[in-house]
C-alpha cells in the first residue's frame, strides 16, 4: 500500500469535494440541517445529515441519519457529510473481489475470524442468539486488507469489512455489525488515522466499563492547552456538570470520556461520550463535542417521550436505549463508579506531536505494536465516492474490545479479562449495558 507524507487538508477542500454528494434528487445525501443552539445548550456546531434511500441499488444502509459537531461550523458539515458516506461507501461489497476460502486454508495469511467475533460458548448455545460459531473448515468471504504494522497485504473476514455484509455463499452470521473503524477523510491518510483512533477510543471506553475503573479526573486550569479550556467554556451554564475523565490504556494513545451530569427533564441523569486521538488536546476536544452531539440527541429523544428504560427489568437492544437507561434515576447506581474516584490529572501541552498525517499514522501503529495488537486497515472507498476525491477505510485491531449493542450480546476480548488497572472497583467483569453510542 503507497502511502504519502502531508499535512493535513484544508477544510475548505474537504468541503468543496464533500458538498458534491448532497442533492436532494440526486445525492448519496438529500438534505443537510444545522442543529440550532438552544440558550443553555453548548456553544458548539452541530449538522445532521439525511442520506438518501439507496437500497435499490442493493447496499442499504442501517441509518438513514448522521450527525457531527465541532467548534467550527465548515468541519461540522465535513464532518456529517464524512460519517453518511463512510457508511454509505461500507455498504457497497465488491462481490467479484471476494475470495471464499475455509478457515483453515488461509489461516496463516488471515486476520483470526475468532479475535473479532468473541461470543462465549454460552451464548453460542443460546436458543435465538442470533450468532454462529465458527469453525476451522467452515468456508467464509474474504477480502485483502493491508496490515500497517507487518507492512504486508493480509486477508480480512469480509463480515467484519462491509456493512451490511451479505454472503452470497450461504455465510451465517457470526458477529454484530457495527461502525467502529469506518472513516472517510480527504486523503487515504486521513481517513486511515480517524479510523485507527476510532478503534482505539472504543477499546479505551469499553475496558473502563468492563473492568469497572475508576478513572482520574481531569483537573481544568490556567495550564490546561487553551483549546480543551475554550470547548469546556462554550458549555455555558451546564459547564460545571461536565466532567473529563483520561481512559488512556497500555496503547498510549490519549483516550477521554466526557460526561454530562446535569438534570435533563427533570432526571439526574448522565450522557456519555469518548474520543481518542494522538494528541492528547484533540482527545479531549474530541470527547467534549461528541458530548455536545449526544445531548442534542438525547434531549431530542426525551422531547418525542422516547422510553427510559431500565436494564434490571428489561433488555436493551437499541443503542438508543444504551444511551437513555444513565438517565432513570434508580439506574444511577450502575454509573457511579466512572466518577468516584479522587484521583485527579492533567492534559499535557502537545508541543511535539507530529503534524504530518502519515507521521501519526506511523506513531499511531508503533505504540500500538508495543502493547502487541496489529493494526490492518482496507480500502472500501466505493468507485463514485472515488471518483469525488474522498476516501473511506476501515480499520481492524484484532485483539482489541470492541464496541458492542444489546442485552446478552457482549464480546469479551482477552484484553478485558488480562489488562489489569489499578483503578478497578470490581475484578468481576461488568456486563451491565454500558451507556456509549
Amino acid at each position: 500500500m503507497q502511502l504519502h507524507h502531508h499535512l493535513a487538508s484544508p477544510i475548505e477542500d474537504t468541503l468543496r469535494k464533500a458538498l458534491r454528494l448532497v442533492d436532494d434528487e440526486t445525492g448519496v445525501i438529500k438534505i443537510l440541517h444545522e442543529a440550532p443552539c438552544a440558550p443553555d445548550s453548548p456553544r458548539i456546531f452541530g449538522c445532521g445529515a439525511l442520506s438518501s434511500d439507496y437500497s435499490r441499488f442493493g447496499f442499504p444502509s442501517e441509518s438513514p441519519i448522521s450527525g457531527s459537531t465541532s467548534l467550527v461550523r465548515d468541519q461540522a458539515l465535513v464532518g456529517a457529510i464524512g460519517e453518511a458516506v463512510e457508511r454509505y461507501s461500507a455498504a457497497y461489497v465488491p462481490y467479484d473481489e471476494i475470495i471464499y476460502r475455509p478457515i483453515s486454508a488461509v489461516s496463516a495469511t488471515a486476520v483470526s475470524p475468532w479475535s473479532l467475533s468473541l461470543y462465549d460458548e454460552v451464548q453460542l448455545a443460546r436458543a435465538g442468539f442470533g450468532y454462529c460459531a465458527l469453525r476451522p473448515d467452515d468456508t467464509i468471504g474474504w477480502v485483502m486488507g493491508f496490515s500497517l504494522t507487518r507492512k504486508q497485504p493480509i486477508l480480512v473476514p469480509a463480515f467484519a469489512v462491509y456493512q451490511p455484509y451479505i454472503s452470497r455463499a450461504g455465510e451465517m452470521p457470526v458477529v454484530q455489525q457495527i461502525t467502529t473503524g469506518l472513516a472517510c477523510g480527504n486523503t487515504a491518510e486521513e481517513a486511515i488515522l480517524s479510523a485507527i483512533c476510532e478503534v482505539v477510543e472504543r477499546d479505551a471506553a469499553m475496558l473502563m466499563w468492563l473492568q469497572s475503573r475508576r478513572p482520574p479526573k481531569t483537573v481544568i486550569e490556567s495550564r490546561t492547552p487553551k483549546v480543551v479550556r475554550e470547548t469546556l467554556a462554550r458549555f455555558g451554564p451546564i459547564e460545571g456538570h461536565v466532567t473529563l475523565l483520561d481512559v488512556t490504556t497500555d496503547l498510549a494513545i490519549p483516550a477521554y470520556i466526557a460526561v454530562s451530569d446535569v438534570p435533563m427533564a427533570g432526571k439526574p441523569g448522565a450522557t456519555f461520550s469518548s474520543c481518542a486521538n494522538l494528541v492528547a488536546s484533540r482527545a479531549a476536544v474530541g470527547a467534549l463535542t461528541e458530548l455536545a452531539q449526544c445531548l442534542l440527541w438525547v434531549n431530542s429523544l426525551v422531547d418525542k417521550g422516547t422510553h427510559l428504560p431500565n436494564p434490571s427489568l428489561e433488555d436493551i437492544a437499541q443503542i438508543e436505549e444504551h444511551v437513555l437507561w444513565p438517565l432513570l434515576p434508580e439506574n444511577r447506581q450502575a454509573f457511579e463508579f466512572v466518577l468516584s474516584s479522587s484521583c485527579e490529572t492533567e492534559i499535557r501541552q502537545d508541543h511535539d506531536w507530529p503534524t504530518d498525517i502519515l507521521d501519526s499514522i506511523t506513531h499511531c501503529v508503533e505504540r500500538i505494536a508495543r502493547a502487541g495488537l496489529e493494526v490492518v486497515v482496507v480500502d472500501v472507498t466505493s468507485p463514485d465516492i472515488r471518483e469525488c476525491g474522498l476516501h473511506v477505510f476501515r480499520a481492524i485491531i484484532p485483539g482489541a474490545q470492541p464496541l458492542y449493542f444489546g442485552s446478552g450480546l457482549h464480546r469479551i476480548s482477552v484484553r478485558a479479562t488480562s489488562a489489569e488497572y489499578a483503578d478497578r472497583a470490581s475484578k468481576q467483569i461488568n456486563l451491565h449495558p454500558h451507556p456509549f453510542p
